[in-house]
Formats: C-alpha cells, sequence, structure tokens
C-alpha cells in the first residue's frame, strides 16, 4: 500500500474537501484525486462518495471503517522511519485511566520529561479494558487499570488502593472530613461517573438500581465543572477529591460504608526490547510517586 496514498487520505478527511487538502499538501486538486484513486484500487474498495457539485467529501461505510487503520498505518510508517534513521531517542507508550493519569501520575510524567538523556513518551487516556487490550498487542508499554483481568501475556501488579467520597460545593456548617451515611444523600441531585461493574454494584446498594441516572459523564473534571448547585454531590477517588480541592471551594465527605478502589500497573510478560530501558525509569518515577490515600 502507497503511504503517499494513505496520507493523501488522512489529508482529504481533516480538510473535509479535495481542495483543502491540495493546498494542504501543496499538490494539485487532480493530484488528490489520482492518489485517492489508485488507493481505492489498491485496496479494492470505495472510500469515498464523489458528487458533482458538491464541495465537501462524503466518506463510504467502508471509507469510515479504514480511518483508524490508515491512522495506524501512519503511525508504524513513522515509527519504521526513526528505527530506520537510527537517532530515534528512546520512546515510551503510556496508557491510563482518565483519572489516574490526570491526578495520581503528573508528578512522574514530570520526572520522565526532565530525564536525560530524553526519553519521548505518548499518554493516552482509554478504559480499563482497552488498556489490557493495548499492553497484550504491545501497543502500549504500561497501562494504568481498575480491572483485575487475566491474560496470559499481561503482568498484573497492584498500584495502590484509595477511598470514594463525596465531593459537593463547600457549604456552612459543613466540614472536610465528615463521616456521611450514603442513605443520607439525595439520589435526585448526584452527578454520576461510572467507576466500573464493581463500583456499580457498590453503588447498587444504595440506591435504586432502577433509576436512571439525571446526568452521567465519562471524566472527572466535567463534574467538577457541572458542580453549581449545593444540592448536588458525586462520589469521586479521594487524589481526584483533593487535586480539586486546592482552592476550598469544595466540600469533601467520607462515606461511613465506602468503596475501595485499586489501581493496577499493567505490563506485557516480554515488553519491546527498545522500551526496556525507559520503562524500568518510568516505573522507578512511578514508585517514588505512589500515592498515599488516607
Amino acid at each position: 500500500m502507497d503511504i503517499v496514498g494513505i496520507e493523501t487520505f488522512l489529508s482529504v478527511i481533516q480538510n473535509r474537501t479535495l481542495t483543502q487538502a491540495s493546498v494542504q499538501m501543496h499538490v494539485s486538486q487532480s493530484t488528490v484525486s489520482k492518489r485517492l484513486r489508485i488507493l481505492e484500487e489498491q485496496l479494492g474498495i470505495k472510500l469515498i462518495i464523489r458528487n458533482k457539485g458538491v464541495s465537501q467529501i462524503e466518506l463510504t461505510e467502508k471509507g469510515e471503517g479504514f480511518i483508524p487503520i490508515a491512522e495506524q498505518w501512519m503511525r508504524i510508517w513513522r515509527e519504521t522511519q526513526q528505527l530506520s534513521s537510527g537517532s530515534e531517542p528512546d520512546f515510551l507508550q503510556i496508557g491510563a485511566v482518565d483519572s489516574i493519569s490526570n491526578y495520581v501520575l503528573i508528578p512522574a510524567y514530570k520526572a520522565l520529561y526532565e530525564a536525560s538523556p530524553p526519553i519521548h513518551f505518548q499518554v493516552r487516556i482509554q478504559r480499563s479494558i482497552e488498556l489490557y487490550n493495548l499492553v497484550d498487542m504491545k501497543e502500549i508499554d504500561v497501562g494504568f487499570a481498575f480491572l483485575q483481568i487475566h491474560r496470559p501475556n499481561v503482568k498484573v501488579e497492584p498500584y495502590f488502593s484509595e477511598p470514594m467520597v463525596v465531593i459537593r460545593l463547600s457549604q456552612p456548617g459543613l466540614k472536610n472530613g465528615t463521616v456521611v451515611d450514603p442513605l443520607s444523600l439525595d439520589p435526585a441531585y448526584e452527578l454520576y461517573y461510572d467507576h466500573g461493574p464493581v463500583y456499580q454494584l457498590w453503588h447498587d446498594r444504595f440506591w435504586d438500581l432502577r433509576r436512571r441516572p439525571r446526568a452521567s459523564f465519562h471524566t472527572c473534571l466535567s463534574i467538577l465543572n457541572m458542580l453549581y448547585d449545593r444540592r448536588q454531590w458525586s462520589i469521586m477517588p479521594l487524589s481526584f477529591a483533593r487535586s480539586a480541592n486546592v482552592t476550598g471551594d469544595y466540600l469533601i465527605n467520607i462515606l461511613d460504608d465506602t468503596y475501595v478502589r485499586t489501581c493496577f500497573k499493567l505490563t506485557h510478560q516480554y515488553p519491546r526490547r527498545s522500551a526496556e530501558k525507559s520503562l524500568q525509569l518510568f516505573e522507578q518515577y512511578v514508585t517514588q510517586f505512589r500515592p498515599i490515600l488516607e
């Protein structure tokens, strides 16, 4: 498959028009069209619907499905070029769930960024099950997830554990650290964050599992931005709650029957040889900055 055709296809879907793609690639529009036709012939599928008089392109169903393949192909080609040049510094692929990456691992990222000689790294935000798949396929070198799943090629180690707490806007007469009964919280004002199936079972012990949450979010920060009413509340990991409350605008309460979540570190049983040194260094930083949450 021609890498020029892949690059052209990605430019077209990014710009949505052949004209803008040709400008970005510094070639004529006819050249862009020719490259796309050659790519379609090589693949044996039609990627783009060509409508006369319509400036914006429209992808076929197979064209939509080809996007992630094209992106992966382009990434592999770039890595191959870097490998062949022999000049690329160590490169580490890291994956983590949102709350761990943004509120626990930042000190380790900063230390890795300052390492000498330099280590290049990429951080990917994924769900726990996706992290297992990525480590298994060696698309990432290390992952941090909340599920413990058996995979023959994935080494799973507990990293740290932390309690879940209630976070809401500061309120007169209430202090941080006060213990609250989960049943005292009005479910009508819950901002729900899905922490996984085990957490869901714990949650269902206190609140009607048949009740659909009024608002659900996939990131902790979204919930924080939605807290504007003192009646609202959300159950969040302690690491996030402490990070959010540096300004003192929020109230953190402890649940008298709380859920404790464990973060697991995932690595491949046979890591990439080219990433071994950078992985060992990052694991040192991860251990050094392991959170102590009580």
